[in-house]
């Protein structure tokens, strides 16, 4: 399997989207197999072969696809017919420091690559628009996924109620143990903001659970309460549910492996 879909897109015949696993590939070692990520110690060749193998299934040119150097933050980049093939063939041209991108452009297929962060995808039919979002905790205590879609009402005019978004495999709350000052961090940034937002009022909504004195959070409800409270219906919401720790055999997973390879999380809309 080298890729699956999120059910809810796939009624769009001009939509491309997908999430890739870590099956298919050339890579080896910690990387196996289709390891996408340029920055992670691969051998590059091998990772331009794996990109295409995925390209290929996914009936794409590589050079359409814009990947953004990720940090962890929240920046959201409008991506144009300009920045075709931006970060596709090596990390150096990607877009900078960018962990969110845009798009009404038809033929730009967006990618963001995770390995336990979750990728957040976002896409209008009636104003044919598209977006994505790297996810993990730094952009979500930022509110990544509640500026993508203020940025697509901005941008593209968009009605959030018309916004169909899914939520990628990621680790899970079942695994993704956080020290108290990020919990803190969570709690602290949901009182600051409840006139924007209560998805990071996290004790309302069970996204941090406390056992035996740890604290696990939760992803995927920080990022679904992220877009129920921008306006998309919850109908509309698809997430995943696949957690890449304890479905190592097909996702990488930093948390489980240190070093390890990433999967892709793309969409796009063909011409």
């Amino acid at each position: 399997m080298v890729y699956m879909k999120f059910t809810i897109l796939e009624k769009y015949k001009n939509l491309v989207q997908a999430v890739s696993t870590r099956m298919g590939g050339m890579s080896e070692g910690p990387f196996s197999t289709l390891n996408l990520s340029f920055r992670a110690g691969d051998d590059p060749d091998k990772v331009l072969l794996n990109r295409e193998i995925l390209c290929n299934r996914l009936e794409v040119p590589l050079d359409c696809f814009v990947f953004a150097k990720q940090v962890h933050g929240s920046d959201i980049a409008v991506v144009e017919k300009g920045d075709w093939g931006k970060g596709s063939e090596d990390y150096e041209s990607g877009i900078d420091g960018t962990d969110a991108m845009v798009t009404n452009a038809p033929d730009i297929f967006l990618a963001v690559l995770v390995a336990d962060c979750a990728g957040v995808v976002f896409f209008d039919p009636r104003k044919n628009a598209s977006g994505i979002a790297h996810a993990g905790w730094r952009p979500a205590l930022a509110g990544i996924s509640r500026k993508v879609v203020l940025k697509m009402q901005e941008v593209f005019k968009s009605d959030p109620k018309d916004i169909i978004c899914g939520i990628s495999p990621s680790i899970g709350p079942c695994c993704y143990e956080v020290g108290k000052d990020v919990a803190d961090a969570f709690v602290a940034a949901g009182l600051a903001l409840p006139e924007a937002t209560q998805a990071l009022q996290l004790h309302k909504n069970s996204s941090i659970e406390e056992k035996d004195g740890k604290y696990y959070l939760d992803l995927w409800e920080i990022n679904r309460r992220q877009l129920v409270d921008s306006g998309i219906k919850e109908e509309n919401i698809e997430v995943a549910r696949l957690c890449s720790s304890c479905q190592n055999g097909l996702f990488f997973s930093a948390r489980k492996e240190s070093k390890t390879g990433r999967y892709a999380v793309v969409i796009g809309i063909k011409k």
